[in-house]
Formats: structure tokens, sequence, C-alpha cells
């Protein structure tokens, strides 16, 4: 665990938020395939009303 977090720290380190979020879902969807997981879905946004 504490190896990857290593990887994962070395190459985010030099990389603007923006590229750091890519490179987070990057990873994420190569896991996903390797797992055979279905694609993510969405979170629904409850409608809130102030009256």
């Amino acid at each position: 665990m504490r190896e990857l977090r290593d990887e994962i720290n070395r190459d985010v380190e030099a990389l603007t938020p923006e590229e750091r979020i890519a490179y987070i879902r990057q990873r994420a969807e190569h896991v996903r395939r390797d797992l055979s997981l279905p694609p993510p879905v969405a979170p629904k946004f409850h409608e809130v009303r102030t009256h």
C-alpha cells in the first residue's frame, strides 16, 4: 500500500489540480477495466426547494 501511495505521489507532484483529477480518473478507469466492473454512474442530485 505504501509503495502504491509513494508511486502516485511521485506521479502527481508536478501536476496542476486539473491534471491530478485527470490522472486519478485515468487510473480509476484502468482499475475498473482490469476488474471488469461496470461503468461508473453519475450521482443524482435532489432538487432543493426553498418555499
